[in-house]
């Protein structure tokens, strides 16, 4: 998965507010930001999580497209 090319983001979590971030390896406490930041490193973790239960749906979709898939050539077989 990648987020931005220009920025990694790794933030670590105390409960559910923010205890650190680090952008481009320079390391910044919750201190360190304003609420606009703090409101967009929130954003940022939301975006990621939809993001991951994106590509689980689409890895759950392509099993079932497969599974459609050789279910169609299985019968197809039969008939033949």
């Amino acid at each position: 998965m990648q987020i931005a090319k220009h920025l990694r983001f790794l933030l670590a979590y105390r409960g559910k507010g923010i205890n650190m971030i680090t952008i481009d390896e320079k390391t910044y406490t919750e201190e360190d930001l304003n609420e606009a930041q703090i409101a967009q490193v929130q954003r940022v973790n939301i975006l990621k999580a939809e993001l991951n239960q994106l590509e689980m749906q689409a890895q759950e979709i392509n099993v079932l497209i497969s599974a459609y898939a050789n279910a169609i050539k299985e019968s197809l077989t039969e008939e033949e």
